[in-house]
């Protein structure tokens, strides 16, 4: 599946910073909540998958890349593993989301909890965590982070997610006609791999 990020808009964004394509990032993911909201049947189900995938893309490649340099300044790590803390929270609530049918009240109960989440998450993070870490990291250096961010974006969904799959699984269980999580190891993560069903969302290969 593709990102939300169509190619011209990708070519967009090479040269920006980190801080940019995280708030593109970030204005990406809420748009596509709004589409759910108005979707049906398959378009629902492909935009709930897509909405997933671009959250999970983001998290990683953020945590990768800002995230990283950030970890390791006194002032920021708190701030870091909070911030990391939340992300898993957020992996799992949209992991769960895959679990259910997207037809399913559940499923519509689970959307609106990750969008409230996901949304204080990145109001939290560009009022606070984003202009501190501008004052501190020079443009240029920004400016190769963001490359960095969006060539492991690039390399994540060219693997479909799989290689950051993990405990989710165990969590979650597995159902056969839901989406569930792969597991290799280390993070949290579904690889989304088109085989769709009537009633559910794709499935994930192992």
């Amino acid at each position: 599946m593709k990102g939300i990020n169509d190619d011209s808009e990708k070519s967009a964004l090479a040269g920006q910073s980190v801080f940019d394509i995280i708030k593109a990032d970030h204005k990406n993911v809420m748009a596509l909540f709004g589409q759910i909201e108005a979707s049906v049947d398959q378009e629902r189900v492909y935009l709930i998958e897509k909405c997933v995938q671009e959250l999970l893309l983001h998290a990683i490649a953020e945590e990768e890349t800002l995230y990283r340099k950030l970890r390791v300044i006194d002032h920021f790590h708190q701030d870091i593993l909070t911030a990391e803390v939340e992300h898993s929270l957020i992996e799992r609530l949209a992991n769960e989301i895959m679990s259910s049918s997207p037809d399913a009240e559940l499923c519509d109960a689970r959307l609106i909890v990750v969008r409230e989440f996901v949304e204080h998450h990145f109001f939290e993070e560009e009022q606070q965590l984003l202009p501190a870490a501008q004052g501190l990291i020079d443009t240029s250096t920004a400016i190769s982070m963001g490359q960095e961010m969006l060539t492991r974006k690039a390399a994540l969904e060219a693997d479909g997610l799989q290689a950051y799959a993990g405990e989710l699984e165990e969590l979650l269980g597995e159902d056969e006609d839901s989406f569930s999580p792969a597991r290799d190891g280390g993070r949290a993560s579904p690889a989304v791999e088109a085989d769709a069903s009537d009633d559910g969302f794709d499935k994930v290969t192992r």
